[in-house]
């Protein structure tokens, strides 16, 4: 069965003026089933603040019951200060680590109480990663940029050796070219972010898994104003037969605004509290 990691972005209380900075101002909508939630995102070249909401159900003034966007946690990203902020914002918390994210060391590891599994890559290659992208050729104006229609097909099979199992993902989607990393964000690719952490059981051990990457035509990098990603995958049950899994996720861009941003929105809150762990939800 899939397991779909959802990236936590954030949202920050308006302020007192000051200088602002040119970037965008992005809404994007999600559905997945019965479930829908929407991010705000802020950028400038620097710095980028993503809002979480989700759909919460609260008595209207008169009495009924009405779905409203309540917005929960967000995440400040500065490169400027080497450092991203995770902020939950019923309780006035936030966490802090440091922006790009690097692997801990050994010392680290330890002082956490944890190791890093022993493990050796494979000789030869254990997955294979195809990536089909065809451009449809078909074009639409959306939000006063010219957006291309791209269909991305990816594979996971599992070849001699690997511990996965097949999944394969359409994304169907309208892209414009912006760029939405910022000033220092690694170029990232499925290639340098690919990890596999299937734990065998009783060994306490990670296998690792040496994936083999096969790209069919140019890889979409725009930004995507609307997608539709369908995912298949099965996998094995202790009786022998197979389950299989559709996910179906819809995305959507309602608000794209490209101006100057206000500075504040990328700061902790005054009154904010610096905890090591976020509580959990209240």
């Amino acid at each position: 069965m899939y397991r779909f990691l959802a990236w936590v972005l954030l949202l920050s209380l308006p302020s007192t003026q000051s200088p602002q900075s040119t970037g965008t101002k992005t809404a994007i909508r999600r559905v997945s089933g019965r479930h829908s939630s929407e991010q705000v995102i802020y950028r400038t070249a620097d710095k980028r603040r993503t809002e979480f909401r989700n759909f919460v159900q609260q008595k209207g003034s008169d009495g009924s019951m009405e779905w409203v966007l309540e917005p929960e946690m967000a995440i400040i990203e500065r490169c400027d200060l080497g450092e991203s902020f995770v902020l939950k914002l019923k309780t006035a918390e936030y966490t802090s680590a440091p922006y790009p994210l690097k692997p801990s060391s050994p010392e680290e590891l330890a002082a956490r109480g944890t190791t890093k599994p022993e493990a050796t890559e494979p000789d030869r290659p254990t997955l294979q990663i195809e990536t089909t992208t065809v451009d449809t050729g078909e074009r639409r104006e959306m939000f006063g940029h010219t957006a291309r229609r791209t269909i991305t097909t990816t594979k996971q099979t599992p070849l001699e050796g690997s511990q996965q199992q097949f999944q394969e993902t359409i994304t169907d989607g309208w892209y414009i070219d912006m760029n939405q990393e910022l000033s220092c964000d690694q170029t990232s690719s499925v290639k340098r972010s690919y990890v596999m952490s299937a734990a065998v059981l009783g060994s306490g051990k990670v296998p690792r898994e040496k994936p083999e990457f096969v790209d069919i035509g140019p890889r979409e990098t725009g930004l995507a104003l609307k997608q539709v990603r369908i995912s298949r995958g099965s996998h094995g049950l202790p009786d022998g037969t197979r389950s299989h899994s559709r996910v179906v996720i819809e995305s959507e861009v309602t608000l794209f605004e490209e101006g100057l941003q206000d500075p504040n929105l990328f700061e902790v809150p005054e009154g904010f509290q610096h905890v090591a762990l976020l509580s959990g939800n209240q």
